[in-house]
């Protein structure tokens, strides 16, 4: 008699042959038995069962043991951006490179391994027409509600609409006009600031804060295309911006009016 054990992959096989004939010998491995091994003990009670080959001359006892390794769940932890994700039909992915972030970042925040910033709150409000507050609250129990209006539930409607907007080519004159209310407004808020810090003297402090603002949050984004002067004249600086930024509506409404 003889008797050869393998260990190939995650099968054990043993063959025993019997050479009188007669009846086949067991190898002392207990009963030729198939066992499919589960995490899942449902499913290993639904898998066990006994197969058996004999013939006249030959036994085989078979003893495979497979290890089965079920995919990795989905996190199971809630919160209001997994809600606002499945109501907008996002991926972690497409969220994340809507509010310039990494994936991780946004599964890290629905498992509560990272608690939702007030700014990251706003990005993902303002990228997606949610209520700001409602993703702060994070219960995620209580339907969500719009940015422009918390009587409007929020919806995928909501969601298409408020990325129809953002993507709006802006080609009316008003639309360069609040361009350059806001950066006046931005101007005064920068010299209320600097008038504030040089009485306190910490006005060293601010020109760091504000090259930092302008290295790391806008530059990346937006890198310096040299069409200002590298002038201290207000007037004539801004002279220049709207001069440019009026070239750029009426490229733009050219560029629309070929697309209709």
């Amino acid at each position: 008699m003889s008797c050869e054990r393998s260990h190939v992959s995650l099968a054990l096989c043993c063959v025993s042959l019997s050479p009188d004939g007669g009846r086949p010998s067991r190898t002392g491995l207990g009963p030729p038995v198939h066992r499919l091994i589960m995490t899942d003990k449902k499913a290993h009670r639904r898998h066990n069962h006994v197969l058996a080959a004999t013939n006249s001359k030959t036994n085989i006892d078979l003893l495979c043991i497979l290890i089965y390794f079920p995919p990795m769940r989905p996190s199971l932890g809630k919160s209001s951006v997994t809600v606002l994700r499945s109501i907008a039909g996002l991926t972690q992915e497409q969220l994340a490179a809507l509010v310039d972030c990494s994936r991780m970042s946004i599964q890290a925040i629905e498992s509560a391994k990272l608690q939702l910033s007030r700014s990251m709150a706003e990005k993902i409000s303002l990228n997606t027409g949610v209520c700001m507050q409602w993703l702060l609250a994070n219960k995620y129990r209580v339907p969500p509600v719009c940015a422009k209006d918390p009587e409007w539930p929020y919806t995928r409607e909501a969601f298409k609409m408020t990325r129809a907007e953002i993507s709006n080519p802006r080609v009316n004159p008003q639309d360069v006009e609040v361009i350059h209310s806001m950066l006046a407004a931005a101007f005064a808020q920068l010299y209320n600031a600097a008038i504030q810090a040089y009485r306190t003297d910490k006005i060293t402090y601010f020109y760091y804060l504000l090259r930092v603002f302008l290295k790391e949050e806008l530059e990346t984004r937006w890198a310096d295309a040299r069409e200002l002067p590298m002038s201290g004249n207000v007037t004539e600086i801004a002279a220049r911006a709207r001069e440019l930024l009026e070239k750029a509506r009426r490229q733009k409404l050219r560029s629309k009016s070929r697309m209709d």
